[in-house]
């Protein structure tokens, strides 16, 4: 027998407007994180409060004006800032090595596999071309 659910009232949305202030998208990269925390931490800030509002009685205008002005709050904190991990322009992984890498550093790293494979074939040519003896 499972924990009764919250009806459809003032209840669930205020349950909903705290899980979307806290249930945000992980970074893409490393570089993201610092953002990520700190939108999050400000979130959860708000959170906190209208949490605690609740709990105390402290709203004077009850759950659903609290649950508004958490909304309110939220949508100047927005998720923004930082590349999450679930975005469609996720960074590409290298096939060989799993590494996730940013677009233009994938760019690169083809550009460097391009000059590799040139230098490559012209050392091949070179040793094709080397008159007998001359090793």
């Amino acid at each position: 027998m499972g924990a009764p659910m919250p009806g459809d009232g003032p209840t669930r949305a205020f349950l909903r407007a705290l899980l979307d202030a806290i249930d945000i998208p992980e970074p893409a990269t490393d570089a993201d994180t610092a953002t990520r925390n700190a939108v999050l931490a400000d979130r959860a800030g708000h959170a906190a409060i209208a949490l605690r509002d609740v709990l105390t009685g402290a709203g004077r205008f009850g759950p659903e004006w609290i649950t508004e002005y958490l909304r309110d709050r939220l949508d100047e904190t927005p998720v923004t800032g930082y590349r999450p991990l679930d975005d469609s322009s996720d960074p590409e992984p290298l096939p060989s090595t799993g590494h996730v890498v940013l677009g233009r550093e994938l760019a690169a790293v083809h550009e460097q596999d391009r000059t590799d494979y040139a230098a490559a074939e012209a050392l091949r040519q070179a040793e094709d071309h080397r008159a007998p003896g001359l090793a």
